[in-house]
């Protein structure tokens, strides 16, 4: 390894302000570690805190719900700001409208399941190509099975009842 030397050419500024630090560094170790001060010490007193009067604090009390009535009449994001007035209803003609009798159940009963609990009926709907076993509580054609007997089975749609029959040749 090679040594370094300084080189004699150092700026003259370097060697100033190094040794303005290392004084710096002596006058505050100096202050911090005796009893001389070179600042000038604090003789001020401190500021006396001012009289505040007491004031008595009221309850809240808030106004009488009824105030606010004008405030709920006057919608706040309608641009005029006036009391909502509902438009006039037509006075529309009581017509008499008649419900269509409910279409019955297009479809034959052509046999019963009854094995134990399990009870079915097999039906035959118009168009289809072959029957179609339905247990207590499913639907064709919005009618509902209700029961299945020997021989017959109960359909309902709301309050109507149609009973399907098996065919007796």
């Amino acid at each position: 390894m090679r040594k370094r030397s300084v080189t004699p050419n150092a700026p003259l500024s370097t060697g100033l302000l190094l040794l303005g630090c290392a004084a710096l560094g002596g006058i505050i170790a100096l202050e911090l570690s005796s009893e001389i001060s070179l600042a000038p010490g604090v003789t001020a007193a401190a500021p006396a805190a001012p009289d505040i009067p007491e004031v008595a604090i009221e309850p809240f009390v808030p106004p009488p719900p009824d105030s606010f009535t004008e405030i709920g009449e006057r919608p706040l994001f309608v641009p005029t700001r006036r009391p909502f007035v509902p438009p006039p209803e037509a006075e529309a003609e009581a017509i008499p409208v008649e419900e269509p009798p409910p279409e019955p159940l297009l479809a034959e009963l052509v046999g019963v399941v009854l094995a134990g609990e399990q009870r079915a009926a097999l039906v035959q709907e118009e168009g289809a190509a072959g029957p179609r076993r339905l247990a207590i509580g499913q639907t064709v054609d919005g009618w509902r099975v209700e029961e299945v007997e020997a021989g017959r089975a109960f359909f309902r749609r709301g309050d109507e009842v149609q009973v399907l029959e098996l065919r007796r040749d």
